[in-house]
């Protein structure tokens, strides 16, 4: 990512226009986009994510993000709709401890370490 601030412009805007929730977490070379909502509006987002331009290459020209993958898609249970992410919020961490401190707050520890533990190792 080379124009950071305009990424996280557009994401912050793409997620009010379709309501969705969660978290842009920036942790080291790792960025974790996690979102709640309708499942139409977040494969909406994952559409505009690769065909839309977002960020700029090395030679300055704008680009789509072409290196972002879904970890994971999950049905959020009814007990939990309204209860994890009441906002979008962007975070920055300077410990790995944080990441999983964040999804513990938010009962994510599953999906914690079903699909974010093992990206440290990498």
């Amino acid at each position: 990512m080379r124009a950071k601030s305009s990424y996280v412009k557009t994401i912050n805007s793409w997620t009010r226009e379709l309501a969705l929730n969660g978290f842009l977490l920036f942790y080291d070379w790792i960025i974790l986009l996690l979102l709640q909502g309708d499942s139409k509006d977040i494969q909406n987002f994952i559409f505009r994510l690769r065909t839309v331009n977002i960020d700029v290459d090395s030679h300055g020209r704008s680009c789509k993000e072409r290196m972002a993958k879904v970890l994971a898609q999950t049905q959020c249970l009814d007990d939990f709709k309204n209860e994890r992410f009441a906002t979008f919020s962007v975070i920055e961490l300077a410990a790995w401890e944080g990441i999983e401190d964040l999804f513990h707050k938010h009962r994510l520890d599953g999906l914690f370490t079903d699909h974010v533990k093992c990206l440290r190792k990498r």
